[in-house]
Protein backbone atom coordinates (compact mmCIF):
# COMPACT_ATOMS: atom_id res chain seq x y z
CA UNK A 1 0.00 0.00 0.00
CA UNK A 2 3.21 2.45 1.09
CA UNK A 3 4.33 1.31 -2.53
CA UNK A 4 0.66 2.28 -4.27
CA UNK A 5 0.51 5.68 -2.47
CA UNK A 6 4.50 6.50 -3.70
CA UNK A 7 3.96 5.83 -6.87
CA UNK A 8 0.32 8.41 -6.44
CA UNK A 9 1.89 11.00 -5.13
CA UNK A 10 4.94 10.60 -8.34
CA UNK A 11 1.72 10.58 -10.82
CA UNK A 12 1.12 13.98 -9.40
CA UNK A 13 4.37 15.12 -9.53
CA UNK A 14 5.21 14.69 -12.89
CA UNK A 15 1.94 15.61 -14.13
CA UNK A 16 2.58 19.27 -12.72
CA UNK A 17 5.72 18.88 -14.40
CA UNK A 18 4.70 18.09 -17.53
CA UNK A 19 1.54 20.49 -18.21
CA UNK A 20 3.74 23.81 -16.06
CA UNK A 21 6.59 23.09 -18.15
CA UNK A 22 4.60 23.52 -21.49
CA UNK A 23 2.24 26.26 -20.07
CA UNK A 24 4.87 27.57 -18.29
CA UNK A 25 6.26 28.42 -21.92
CA UNK A 26 2.57 30.37 -22.92
CA UNK A 27 2.82 31.96 -19.82
CA UNK A 28 5.96 33.44 -20.51
CA UNK A 29 5.11 34.26 -24.18
CA UNK A 30 1.70 35.99 -22.84
CA UNK A 31 3.49 38.11 -20.48
CA UNK A 32 6.32 38.89 -23.73
CA UNK A 33 9.24 37.90 -21.67
CA UNK A 34 10.05 35.50 -24.46
CA UNK A 35 8.08 35.81 -27.90
CA UNK A 36 7.64 32.25 -29.16
CA UNK A 37 7.86 31.57 -32.99
CA UNK A 38 5.31 28.64 -32.27
CA UNK A 39 1.34 30.11 -30.58
CA UNK A 40 0.93 29.91 -27.24
CA UNK A 41 -2.31 27.85 -27.80
CA UNK A 42 -0.34 25.08 -29.30
CA UNK A 43 2.05 24.67 -25.53
CA UNK A 44 -1.43 25.10 -24.12
CA UNK A 45 -3.06 21.80 -25.60
CA UNK A 46 0.06 19.75 -25.17
CA UNK A 47 0.56 21.02 -21.52
CA UNK A 48 -3.77 19.63 -21.24
CA UNK A 49 -2.56 16.69 -21.88
CA UNK A 50 -0.42 16.30 -18.96
CA UNK A 51 -2.87 13.65 -16.96
CA UNK A 52 -3.72 11.56 -19.54
CA UNK A 53 -0.24 10.83 -21.00
CA UNK A 54 1.16 10.24 -17.63
CA UNK A 55 -2.17 8.52 -16.10
CA UNK A 56 -1.61 5.84 -19.66
CA UNK A 57 2.07 5.50 -18.49
CA UNK A 58 1.27 4.49 -14.98
CA UNK A 59 -1.40 2.18 -16.39
CA UNK A 60 0.51 0.40 -18.28
CA UNK A 61 3.79 0.13 -16.25
CA UNK A 62 2.43 -1.13 -12.97
CA UNK A 63 -1.61 -2.03 -13.70
CA UNK A 64 -0.64 -4.10 -16.61
CA UNK A 65 -3.42 -2.41 -18.66
CA UNK A 66 -3.09 -2.92 -21.94
CA UNK A 67 -3.36 0.27 -24.73
CA UNK A 68 -6.81 -0.97 -26.67
CA UNK A 69 -8.72 -1.98 -23.75
CA UNK A 70 -7.73 1.69 -21.68
CA UNK A 71 -9.39 3.22 -24.95
CA UNK A 72 -12.51 1.50 -24.70
CA UNK A 73 -12.65 2.27 -21.28
CA UNK A 74 -12.33 5.86 -21.84
CA UNK A 75 -14.91 6.44 -24.61
CA UNK A 76 -17.62 3.43 -24.22
CA UNK A 77 -19.99 3.78 -21.16
CA UNK A 78 -21.43 0.93 -18.99
CA UNK A 79 -24.13 1.50 -16.28
CA UNK A 80 -27.68 2.32 -16.36
CA UNK A 81 -29.52 4.45 -18.65
CA UNK A 82 -30.00 6.94 -15.70
CA UNK A 83 -26.30 7.72 -15.08
CA UNK A 84 -25.41 7.81 -19.13
CA UNK A 85 -27.76 10.52 -19.05
CA UNK A 86 -26.45 12.03 -16.36
CA UNK A 87 -22.88 12.36 -17.92
CA UNK A 88 -24.25 13.99 -20.86
CA UNK A 89 -27.42 16.19 -19.73
CA UNK A 90 -26.54 17.58 -16.03
CA UNK A 91 -24.91 20.12 -16.76
CA UNK A 92 -26.43 21.84 -19.78
CA UNK A 93 -29.42 21.39 -17.73
CA UNK A 94 -27.87 23.05 -15.41
CA UNK A 95 -27.14 26.30 -17.08
CA UNK A 96 -30.59 25.69 -19.68
CA UNK A 97 -32.23 26.25 -16.41
CA UNK A 98 -30.36 29.17 -14.79
CA UNK A 99 -30.37 30.89 -17.98
CA UNK A 100 -34.04 30.67 -18.06
CA UNK A 101 -34.74 31.57 -14.83
CA UNK A 102 -32.33 34.58 -14.67
CA UNK A 103 -33.35 35.97 -18.24
CA UNK A 104 -37.08 35.65 -18.29
CA UNK A 105 -37.76 35.79 -14.32
CA UNK A 106 -35.14 38.67 -13.91
CA UNK A 107 -34.81 40.25 -17.05
CA UNK A 108 -31.14 39.67 -17.43
CA UNK A 109 -29.73 39.93 -20.72
CA UNK A 110 -27.16 37.73 -22.56
CA UNK A 111 -25.62 37.15 -26.00
CA UNK A 112 -25.17 33.78 -26.44
CA UNK A 113 -22.66 33.94 -29.13
CA UNK A 114 -22.99 30.18 -30.55
CA UNK A 115 -26.52 30.50 -30.83
CA UNK A 116 -26.32 32.60 -33.64
CA UNK A 117 -24.40 29.73 -35.96
CA UNK A 118 -26.15 26.31 -34.35
CA UNK A 119 -24.69 24.06 -36.97
CA UNK A 120 -21.31 24.80 -35.73
CA UNK A 121 -22.93 23.64 -32.01
CA UNK A 122 -21.95 20.01 -32.28
CA UNK A 123 -18.66 20.71 -33.61
CA UNK A 124 -17.55 22.77 -30.76
CA UNK A 125 -18.71 19.68 -28.21
CA UNK A 126 -16.30 17.34 -30.03
CA UNK A 127 -13.42 19.99 -29.93
CA UNK A 128 -13.58 20.44 -26.28
CA UNK A 129 -13.98 17.01 -25.91
CA UNK A 130 -10.67 16.13 -28.03
CA UNK A 131 -8.98 19.32 -26.91
CA UNK A 132 -10.63 21.19 -24.71
CA UNK A 133 -9.05 19.42 -21.80
CA UNK A 134 -11.47 15.88 -20.67
CA UNK A 135 -9.56 13.59 -23.03
CA UNK A 136 -6.43 15.25 -22.05
CA UNK A 137 -7.36 15.02 -18.47
CA UNK A 138 -9.53 11.97 -17.59
CA UNK A 139 -7.35 8.81 -18.19
CA UNK A 140 -5.26 10.05 -15.14
CA UNK A 141 -7.93 12.14 -12.98
CA UNK A 142 -9.97 9.06 -12.78
CA UNK A 143 -8.36 6.56 -14.42
CA UNK A 144 -5.21 6.50 -12.53
CA UNK A 145 -5.66 8.66 -9.81
CA UNK A 146 -8.80 7.89 -8.44
CA UNK A 147 -8.74 4.78 -8.43
CA UNK A 148 -5.77 4.88 -6.41
CA UNK A 149 -7.61 7.31 -4.01
CA UNK A 150 -10.33 5.22 -3.34
CA UNK A 151 -7.83 2.00 -2.38
CA UNK A 152 -7.08 4.29 0.80
CA UNK A 153 -9.94 6.47 1.25
CA UNK A 154 -13.79 6.73 0.86
CA UNK A 155 -14.89 8.55 -2.28
CA UNK A 156 -16.06 11.63 -0.62
CA UNK A 157 -12.58 12.40 0.91
CA UNK A 158 -11.24 10.89 -2.35
CA UNK A 159 -12.81 13.35 -4.41
CA UNK A 160 -11.36 16.56 -1.91
CA UNK A 161 -7.86 15.68 -2.32
CA UNK A 162 -8.29 15.23 -6.24
CA UNK A 163 -10.48 18.12 -6.44
CA UNK A 164 -7.87 20.25 -4.44
CA UNK A 165 -4.67 18.79 -6.82
CA UNK A 166 -7.26 19.36 -9.96
CA UNK A 167 -8.04 22.88 -9.14
CA UNK A 168 -4.14 23.71 -8.13
CA UNK A 169 -3.32 22.01 -11.47
CA UNK A 170 -4.79 24.87 -13.15
CA UNK A 171 -2.65 27.64 -11.38
CA UNK A 172 -0.77 28.72 -14.70
CA UNK A 173 -3.52 29.30 -16.68
CA UNK A 174 -5.37 32.03 -14.43
CA UNK A 175 -2.08 34.31 -15.55
CA UNK A 176 -2.37 33.10 -19.30
CA UNK A 177 -3.92 35.49 -21.79
CA UNK A 178 -6.04 34.17 -23.86
CA UNK A 179 -7.05 30.53 -21.45
CA UNK A 180 -10.21 29.23 -20.12
CA UNK A 181 -9.44 30.55 -16.70
CA UNK A 182 -8.17 34.02 -17.09
CA UNK A 183 -10.19 36.58 -15.44
CA UNK A 184 -12.07 34.09 -13.33
CA UNK A 185 -12.08 34.27 -9.46
CA UNK A 186 -9.90 31.17 -8.48
CA UNK A 187 -11.95 31.19 -5.18
CA UNK A 188 -15.45 30.32 -7.14
CA UNK A 189 -13.35 28.71 -9.90
CA UNK A 190 -12.06 26.33 -6.61
CA UNK A 191 -15.26 25.53 -4.89
CA UNK A 192 -17.00 24.47 -8.85
CA UNK A 193 -14.10 22.19 -9.35
CA UNK A 194 -14.44 20.31 -5.74
CA UNK A 195 -18.16 20.22 -6.98
CA UNK A 196 -17.75 18.32 -10.62
CA UNK A 197 -15.07 16.15 -8.68
CA UNK A 198 -17.72 14.67 -5.97
CA UNK A 199 -20.19 15.09 -9.29
CA UNK A 200 -17.88 12.72 -11.17
CA UNK A 201 -16.97 10.27 -7.91
CA UNK A 202 -20.26 9.25 -7.92
CA UNK A 203 -20.56 8.80 -12.04
CA UNK A 204 -17.82 6.75 -12.30
CA UNK A 205 -18.93 4.74 -9.17
CA UNK A 206 -22.29 4.19 -10.67
CA UNK A 207 -20.78 3.54 -14.34
CA UNK A 208 -18.44 0.34 -13.13
CA UNK A 209 -15.10 2.77 -12.85
CA UNK A 210 -15.06 3.77 -16.56
CA UNK A 211 -13.20 6.72 -17.29
CA UNK A 212 -15.75 7.64 -20.09
CA UNK A 213 -18.09 8.48 -17.15
CA UNK A 214 -15.36 11.25 -16.00
CA UNK A 215 -14.71 12.24 -19.94
CA UNK A 216 -18.56 12.70 -20.96
CA UNK A 217 -19.53 14.83 -17.92
CA UNK A 218 -16.18 16.88 -18.14
CA UNK A 219 -16.84 17.31 -21.55
CA UNK A 220 -20.48 18.40 -21.41
CA UNK A 221 -19.80 20.51 -17.84
CA UNK A 222 -17.10 22.22 -20.29
CA UNK A 223 -19.35 22.60 -23.65
CA UNK A 224 -22.12 24.07 -21.29
CA UNK A 225 -20.20 26.63 -19.81
CA UNK A 226 -19.21 27.53 -22.96
CA UNK A 227 -22.72 27.77 -25.04
CA UNK A 228 -24.35 28.87 -21.95
CA UNK A 229 -21.85 31.53 -21.37
CA UNK A 230 -23.79 33.06 -18.40
CA UNK A 231 -20.95 33.52 -15.54
CA UNK A 232 -19.85 36.51 -16.36
CA UNK A 233 -23.54 37.92 -15.14
CA UNK A 234 -24.27 38.12 -11.22
CA UNK A 235 -27.82 36.60 -10.87
CA UNK A 236 -26.50 33.52 -13.89
CA UNK A 237 -23.44 32.81 -11.96
CA UNK A 238 -25.82 32.38 -9.16
CA UNK A 239 -28.38 30.22 -9.72
CA UNK A 240 -25.64 28.29 -11.80
CA UNK A 241 -23.94 27.80 -8.34
CA UNK A 242 -27.49 27.26 -6.25
CA UNK A 243 -27.79 24.45 -8.83
CA UNK A 244 -25.30 22.69 -8.60
CA UNK A 245 -24.59 23.19 -4.71
CA UNK A 246 -28.48 21.71 -4.15
CA UNK A 247 -27.94 19.14 -6.32
CA UNK A 248 -24.77 17.68 -4.62
CA UNK A 249 -26.25 18.29 -1.43
CA UNK A 250 -28.80 16.09 -2.67
CA UNK A 251 -26.53 13.35 -4.21
CA UNK A 252 -24.69 12.98 -0.62
CA UNK A 253 -27.44 12.36 0.97
CA UNK A 254 -28.90 10.27 -1.22
CA UNK A 255 -25.78 8.35 -1.90
CA UNK A 256 -24.38 8.78 1.63
CA UNK A 257 -23.37 4.88 2.04
CA UNK A 258 -21.94 5.01 -1.38
CA UNK A 259 -19.81 8.92 -0.90
CA UNK A 260 -19.11 8.05 2.95
CA UNK A 261 -18.12 4.25 3.43
CA UNK A 262 -14.08 2.93 1.25
CA UNK A 263 -15.08 0.82 -1.42
CA UNK A 264 -13.86 -2.76 -1.46
CA UNK A 265 -10.88 -2.78 -3.66
CA UNK A 266 -11.94 -5.97 -5.20
CA UNK A 267 -14.52 -3.67 -7.29
CA UNK A 268 -11.27 -1.56 -7.87
CA UNK A 269 -9.83 -3.92 -9.74
CA UNK A 270 -9.99 -3.42 -14.22
CA UNK A 271 -11.31 -6.41 -15.82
Amino acid sequence: MKLKFKRLILFFVLVYLFTWSFWGISLLDSQNIIDSPIPREIFGIIGAFGPSIVGLIFLVRFKNRKFLPILKETFIMKGKLFWKLFAFLFMPLVLFVSYIVSHYLFSVEYTLEWFKTPLLIPIVYFYILILGGPLGEEIGWRGYALKELLNKFNPFVASLILGVIWTCWHIPAFFIEGSAQEGISFYLYFINTIVLTLFITILFIKTKFRISSGLYFHASANFALGIFYIIDEPLGLLFVGIFMIASIIYLLFKYRTVYFQKIDETLLVAV
